[in-house]
């Protein structure tokens, strides 16, 4: 049942993780009247970091549901007695984690593929087009690109780690704090709700509130900043035995 219920998990941040980062280029673009450039783009880069916390929640749990972690042997076979047995196993977390950034690395490209050839018509016919118009989709083409490499570096990085780490690192084979994966989760559903209040607020449409779309965004903000601490604590703390 616990390995079931890991599966279910890891699949739904994994999904969740690929909504994310497939749209890593228009998280990091986005903008609106009410806020500043720079603002909006500090929130998208939270989100994105989300995205990349929740597809190593993905990999940390696809990993344990395959491979579950268990006690080191002793000689004779049997479970290290004592208040804490060194742990064994744990699967291949961060090839699966390398997995996951390989195929949101899709996105970016498809999109940086589709401009170009917009930007080929566009040039086919000069004078026609306005040069913020052009600019504007040149800048996009080349954030989708560098999105789509960084992915492609990063899972090419995290699926080589079996050739020069070794097993109990690439297979994270220690308990996970379960001090910090609850925060970690709390920083996630924090973020959810602060987006939730920017989208219900949007749909308010000539209701909608300054105020209360900045709360929404420092609300994903905090999420974010608590999620990448408790990701931290979950991963290097020491757990309980």
């Amino acid at each position: 049942m616990r390995r079931a219920w890991l599966f279910c998990v890891g699949i739904v941040l994994g999904l969740a993780a690929e909504i994310i980062l497939w749209n890593g280029p228009d998280l990091y673009a986005f903008a609106d009247s009410w806020h500043s450039a720079a603002f909006t783009r500090i929130v998208g880069v939270g989100v994105i970091v989300e995205g990349g916390l929740s597809a190593l929640g993905a990999a940390v749990c696809l990993g344990r549901a395959i491979f579950p972690l268990t006690s080191a042997p002793t000689q004779s076979g049997t479970a290290v007695p004592g208040p804490a047995p060194a742990a064994v196993g744990g699967g291949p977390v961060l090839p699966i984690f390398g997995v996951l950034f390989l195929l949101a690395a899709v996105g970016p490209l498809g999109q940086a593929r589709d401009e170009s050839e917009k930007l080929e018509v566009m040039d086919s016919m000069p004078g026609k087009w306005g040069a913020d118009l052009v600019d504007d989709f040149r800048r996009h083409e080349r954030t989708e690109r560098t999105f789509g490499v960084l992915w492609l570096v990063v899972g090419g990085a995290l699926l080589g780690t079996p050739l020069f780490l070794k097993p109990r690192a690439w297979q994270l084979g220690w308990r996970i704090n379960g001090v910090g994966c609850v925060i970690a989760v709390g920083g996630l559903l924090l973020s959810g709700i602060g987006a939730f209040v920017c989208f219900a607020n949007g749909l308010a449409m000539e209701g909608a509130s300054k105020d209360l779309n900045y709360a929404g965004y420092l609300g994903v903000l905090a999420g974010a900043i608590a999620a990448v601490v408790g990701s931290i604590v979950a991963v290097l703390g020491k757990s309980n035995p």
